[in-house]
């Protein structure tokens, strides 16, 4: 009702040669992003956190015995971590101090006592799907980050750089029901931690049971 006129444009908004100095793969990726604003997004408020281990070499490939059973985590298992600490898959609530749900990884380890930087951790989210569908998963993470769906590799990016949403954007293939979400973090210096949003046509419920 509060619409005066509508008047169809002849031309786009975006300026003229806007697109001059743009890569056909940046042009690509800029496409991509725009199709995933047509789909239902949603944010991981709770993960399961596993951690920390230590990272002394900072090597994001170098695999802890948490790795064997990512395609179908044993919530009860226990496993050694940093300082001989015995761990096990704990839930913890995101919190919206950057504007988004994230798991603060450093404030998560003060609280066990433990140092911060030189570690990895896992986080896992299980994402419901009424339907075979391909989602985009919008990870974001300090420093570097692994990720797997089912057991499998969908992503890995060796990197160093501050938390904020969406930095990693991958399609990934989620099967009707149940699915693991893990995300391996590797933290250097400075803070540390995650967050995760997921895009899709399709019903998706995240949970961390």
């Amino acid at each position: 009702k509060e619409i005066a006129e509508l008047v169809k444009q002849e031309k786009s908004l975006i300026p003229e040669l806007e697109l001059h100095d743009v890569t056909a793969q940046d042009a690509a990726d800029l496409l991509a992003y725009l199709t995933t604003l047509t789909e239902g997004t949603q944010s991981a408020g709770s993960f399961r956190v596993l951690g920390p281990f230590d990272s002394g070499q900072r090597n994001l490939d170098a695999a802890t015995d948490a790795e064997k059973s990512v395609a179908n985590p044993d919530l009860t298992a226990e496993y050694t971590g940093l300082g001989g600490n015995k761990l096990r898959w704990e839930v913890v609530v995101a919190d919206n101090a950057a504007g988004f749900p994230a798991i603060d990884s450093v404030k998560y380890d003060q609280s066990h006592g433990v140092r911060g930087t030189s570690v990895s951790h896992y986080f896992l989210v299980y994402a419901e799907s009424a339907s075979d569908q391909e989602v985009g998963l919008l990870i974001g993470s300090d420093d570097g980050c692994k990720v797997w769906v089912n057991g499998e590799e969908v992503h890995k990016n060796a990197t160093t750089r501050a938390l904020s949403f969406g930095q990693d954007r991958v399609r990934a293939k989620l099967k009707s029901g149940r699915n693991a979400v893990v995300i391996k973090v590797l933290n250097g210096d400075g803070p540390g931690g995650v967050c995760l949003g997921i895009t899709s046509s399709g019903l998706v419920q995240l949970n961390t049971e």
